[in-house]
């Protein structure tokens, strides 16, 4: 793979539980990206459940996620790398000293609700409830 290219990956697996009208779900996500090899990885756990009949169902949803950032300082490119006649990166290696804090985690949670009455349908999603700050 070439360096500074988008990889994405994503699997999740999803468990009806009856008993209370929902499910449980558990996505994982990771996704590489730039030359510095940004790497974030997501897992998460949701909970699903509908009250209700069918023509009035009202839904909700809760959401609590761990992301693990991770970033190689090491290969940062700065302004003075790159050759302004053809616009290529010289060989030399970045000036960027490696911060002792390249490997961060972050707590994240979201909610949702959904309601149904007939053919009239409505939803309201509420993501990053706790304001992180990913910035590394």
């Amino acid at each position: 793979m070439q360096s500074g290219l988008l990889s994405y990956l994503a699997a999740s697996i999803d468990y009806n539980v009856p008993r209370f009208g929902g499910a449980i779900g558990l996505p994982v996500t990771r996704s590489s990206t730039g030359t510095s090899n940004i790497n974030n990885t997501k897992i998460s756990v949701l909970c699903s459940s509908s009250i209700g009949p069918e023509n009035f169902v009202l839904s909700f949803a809760l959401r609590a996620s761990t992301i693990n950032r991770v970033f190689d300082y090491g290969k940062l490119v700065f302004g003075d790398q790159i050759d302004p006649v053809p616009g290529t990166v010289s060989g030399s290696s970045g000036g960027a000293n490696a911060l002792p804090f390249n490997n961060k985690f972050y707590f994240d949670s979201g909610f949702g609700t959904n309601l149904v009455v007939g053919d009239f349908n409505i939803g309201v999603a509420l993501q990053h409830l706790n304001f992180i700050n990913m910035m590394i």
